[in-house]
């Protein structure tokens, strides 16, 4: 049976699986239909009452029971009919609106201008309005780009070209790689990147023209274009592209992921040059693969490799890059240290930091030159053997205690590991640290502040911020006076410290970047919980979010969003919340709450992505099934997106 259309018509899996089941059943209460469609009990009754409400179930009260029944399969024509009556119903109340916003618009000396554009004709109407008033030397921004639609790749094709002919700074940002890249890459004035997580594909993109911003999904099944002519909302779109533009931290998950980013290393290395690992450990089949195809092709290209390995490698069978006769013009070396979690690649212009141990790797690319110095230095220093190793309680004490001699001590993902395996030096070490006011700055682990209960309350002449949770790792770098050390915590601690100032001034610009930063992900269900509590961390007593799909009640749980939502209002901040009509049903319960009042809107898509503002801070998350989210803390991009929120609101 093809189902196809039924989805067509905008029916979920759910409503689906239920409405075969009547047929199946005939008249029926929950129980049998619970049973034979699969469908959680929780969730059976919202999904009856959304296909009551389409005209394609009907109900009977029998004693106590409630019988269901799926109505003939001829109305699923009048459904049609209703569906085609309601679209006409829309166009009308667009124009009327139209009328409305035109008389409006006369009458604000500040024009602003919202058109909503609907198909393929309507999107192209809405980027050639866009890019008519572009003007020779403008900057202009698309972001999110997704895989473009066959049937729309001339079209933008063409519209690319005749921005670059109006001599205008043209930057795209694409999701992941896509055919039109090769056709217009080489556009004067087009700048392309593929800078979002790998594999991520989203149908909403966001373009900047002049004063017009774009906000369209020409990468989803349907053609929805907001066109808005603002611009304090353009120059704030401009903004966080310019963030996002400027980031030079990327992050792959998988061993696909982790081909991509080693495919792009190898293109933008030269031939003849020389890249340096160290780290370097025993790999999983898959990222064994991976490597031994990569080696040949670097080969080829005359690109000659370092390589410090772990000591564990060399019986790995897993591991052929280990071995000099499937590793060509490699130079490896072995150091007779405990294996770690990551691997550090480093090329002439960017640093790979590879987990290439696990069956799922995660790759973070760092595309800093200085960091490239700090860690081809570094990489001297071990294959030259320079360096000190301590191990145990007294490498501990010694190494700390010179950190004493310092005015400042920095650490670069600290996680408690002292006070862990080494309390009461730890608190006599910290009490001289407060007495001679040496200011200690600590990134930490992002985990460490939720889950270490060994973490002190109080500390003097101390800062803390979270690390970026993909830069995250068992080691540790310790930061202080001419020294860079690097700790393995574990009973019998594992300290290697190199001297060099150098060393230290470049780990010290690796550190304030990582300090700076404004924006931040979060990767998996606990680090979403974590970026969504994190948005709860303000004086702000207002919370808006869009966007809200079934998914993301589906992925973090009944316990989270109710605990959520009361503490919210337990700290008295007031919630504007616009759903996905799919997760009216909760909308309902949650305008039960006191500071909660929740729309929804009835799309004919459900979106993967849901923004949330609260205060200076922007979450956006992708509600995928690892689900990922990137916090912004920048007042004239919440400030932006709270205003687009507001349209979103009043419609």
């Amino acid at each position: 049976m093809d189902l196809e259309l039924l989805k067509e018509i905008g029916l979920t899996d759910g409503e689906i699986r239920v409405y075969l089941a009547l047929f199946k059943l005939g008249s029926t209460s929950t129980g049998p239909l619970i049973k034979e469609s699969k469908v959680h009990a929780s969730k059976v009754y919202p999904i009856l009452d959304r296909l009551i409400e389409k005209g394609l179930v009907s109900f009977v009260k029998l004693d106590k029971k409630t019988i269901y029944t799926a109505n003939p399969a001829t109305t699923i024509i009048s459904y049609l009919d209703k569906l085609q009556g309601k679209i006409g119903q829309q166009k009308k109340s667009a124009v009327n609106l139209i009328e409305e916003l035109t008389k409006l618009k006369s009458l604000n000396k500040t024009e602003s201008e919202t058109t909503v554009f609907k198909g393929a004709k309507g999107l192209k109407n809405a980027y050639n309005i866009a890019i008519k008033e572009l003007k020779k030397g403008e900057d202009c921004y698309a972001m999110f780009l997704p895989k473009v639609a066959n049937n729309l790749l001339p079209f933008f094709e063409k519209l690319i070209t005749d921005v670059s002919k109006k001599k205008v700074n043209h930057y795209l940002l694409y999701n992941e790689l896509s055919p039109e890249i090769d056709l217009i890459k080489h556009l004067p004035g087009t700048n392309v990147r593929v800078d979002s997580p790998h594999g991520y594909q989203s149908p909403a993109e966001m373009c900047v023209y002049g004063e017009y911003t774009i906000v369209s999904t020409s990468g989803g099944k349907e053609y929805l274009t907001i066109l808005i002519k603002d611009k304090i909302i353009a120059n704030s779109f401009k903004n966080q592209f310019k963030a996002i533009w400027n980031q030079e931290v990327q992050t792959f998950h998988g061993v696909e992921g982790m081909q991509f980013a080693f495919d792009e290393a190898l293109r933008a290395t030269p031939n003849g040059a020389t890249s340096y690992v160290f780290g370097a450990t025993k790999t999983s089949k898959g990222t064994d693969k991976l490597l031994f195809e990569y080696n040949k092709r670097r080969a080829e290209k005359g690109i000659k490799l370092k390589i410090l390995f772990n000591e564990e490698a060399t019986s790995s069978k897993t591991t052929r890059s280990a071995r000099k006769e499937t590793n060509p013009l490699a130079e490896i070396k072995i150091m007779p240290h405990e294996s770690t979690p990551s691997a550090y690649e480093v090329f002439p212009d960017r640093v790979i930091i590879t987990t290439a141990s696990r069956g799922n790797p995660t790759s973070i690319v760092i595309k800093d030159k200085e960091f490239v110095k700090t860690c081809i230095i570094q990489f001297n220093e071990l294959w030259n053997q320079k360096t000190r190793t301590f191990r145990g309680k007294k490498g501990v004490e010694t190494i700390f205690n010179e950190a004493l001699n310092s005015k400042e001590i920095r650490f670069i993902g600290g996680n408690w590991g002292m006070v862990k395996y080494h309390k009461a030096f730890f608190e006599n070490w910290n009490l001289e640290r407060e007495k001679k006011k040496i200011m200690w700055l600590d990134l930490v682990d992002a985990d460490v502040l939720i889950k270490q209960k060994e973490v002190p309350k109080q500390l003097k002449h101390y800062q803390v911020k979270v690390l970026p949770e993909q830069v995250n790792s068992p080691g540790v770098i310790f930061i202080y006076g001419n020294k860079v050390a690097t700790i393995i915590w574990k009973k019998e601690a594992i300290i290697n410290v190199v001297e060099s100032k150098e060393t230290v001034d470049h780990y010290k610009k690796y550190f304030d970047y990582l300090w700076d930063q404004r924006i931040k992900t979060y990767s998996g269900k606990d680090g979403v919980k974590n970026l969504l509590n994190t948005m709860l961390d303000t004086e702000s007593k207002e919370y808006f979010a869009y966007g809200g799909p079934q998914k993301a009640y589906d992925l973090l749980g009944h316990t989270f969003w109710k605990s959520f939502h009361e503490k919210r209002v337990h700290k008295g901040i007031d919630a504007e919340l616009v759903f996905h009509s799919s997760l009216g049903w909760w909308g309902d319960k949650l305008n039960e709450l006191e500071l909660t009042e929740v729309r929804t809107t009835k799309k004919d898509f459900e979106e993967l992505t849901e923004t949330v503002i609260c205060g200076n801070k922007v979450a956006i998350i992708v509600w995928l099934d690892h689900p990922f989210g990137i916090l912004m803390e920048e007042p004239l991009a919440a400030k932006s997106y709270q205003k687009f929120f507001e349209l979103i609101w009043e419609k």
